[in-house]
C-alpha cells in the first residue's frame, strides 16, 4: 500500500514524477497544504492523490466545499473514473449553512473520519472555509487536524487557491503544515504550470520549480526541468 525508499513509512502521491523527488511519497502522519493559482491545478492534484489511493485499495475521504458530488465526478472524467460505488471512498460535501462555521465543519469531517476508521488519505478543499472563518478558528482547526493525522498515521491534503487570504494569515497557515506544495502558472506554451515542494518534513526536497502538464487519462505529470 505504501511505497518507501528510506526508513520512513510513506504513502505514494500518485503524481507522475513527484514520488521520485520525495523518496517514494508523503510520510505517514503528515498534513500537507497545496496552494494553487487558478482553482484547477491544485484540485486536480487532490483528486489524483485520492484516485491513486483507491487504486491501492486505501481508504479515502474527500471533503468538498466548492462542488457537488456530481460535478466532482464529471470534472475528473477525462482523467479517471470515480465509479458511483467505491467501498473505500467517501465524498463529504460541506453544506453551505456550515461553511461559515469552521467548528461545525470540523465536527462533520471528524465524524466521517471516525466512521471510516481513519482513512489512509484525506483531502479537504479549504479556501471557502478560510475566507468565511475567523483567522484564529482556521489556525486552531489546522492544529487539531494535524494532530489527528499524526495519531492515525494518515496523510491529509488541504487545498487552497491563493488570493483573498490576508498575507499574515497565509504565512501562519503555511507554517502550520508538515509540507507545503505550490503551483504557479507557466509563461511557456509547452507547460501547463510549475510545481514547487516548498517543504516536507522528514524529507529533503529540491528547491526549484518543476514544470508539469495535465494529460488525459493520467492527470498531472511532472517534466524534466528546463
Amino acid at each position: 500500500m505504501s511505497q518507501s525508499k528510506d526508513d520512513v513509512d510513506r504513502i505514494a502521491s500518485g503524481i507522475d514524477g513527484l514520488d521520485d523527488l520525495i523518496k517514494g511519497g508523503f510520510p505517514r502522519g503528515s498534513f500537507i497544504s497545496v496552494w494553487g493559482f487558478d482553482g484547477y491545478a491544485e484540485l486536480i492534484f487532490s483528486k489524483q492523490f485520492s484516485f491513486k489511493g483507491l487504486e491501492r485499495n486505501e481508504k479515502v475521504l474527500y471533503v468538498a466545499t466548492t462542488e457537488t458530488e456530481f460535478v466532482f465526478r464529471k470534472s475528473v472524467s477525462e482523467f479517471w473514473d470515480f465509479k458511483k460505488t467505491l467501498p473505500n471512498f467517501k465524498f463529504l460535501e460541506i453544506p453551505e449553512t456550515v461553511l461559515t462555521d469552521l467548528n461545525a465543519a470540523s465536527r462533520l469531517i471528524y465524524d466521517e473520519f471516525e466512521h471510516l476508521k481513519a482513512p489512509d488519505r484525506c483531502c479537504i478543499v479549504m479556501t471557502p472555509l478560510v475566507h468565511l472563518s475567523p483567522p484564529a478558528h482556521t489556525l486552531g482547526a489546522t492544529k487539531i487536524w494535524r494532530d489527528r493525522f499524526w495519531r492515525s498515521n494518515s496523510v491529509g491534503i488541504a487545498v487552497y487557491t491563493r488570493g483573498g487570504i490576508p498575507t499574515p494569515l497565509e504565512v501562519s497557515i503555511r507554517a502550520s503544515f508538515d509540507g507545503v506544495i505550490d503551483f504557479l502558472p507557466s509563461e511557456k506554451e509547452e507547460h501547463d504550470g510549475y510545481l514547487r515542494i516548498s517543504k516536507l518534513h522528514r524529507t529533503k526536497t529540491p528547491p526549484e520549480y518543476i514544470p508539469f502538464n495535465l494529460e488525459p487519462k493520467i492527470g498531472i505529470v511532472l517534466k524534466k526541468n528546463d
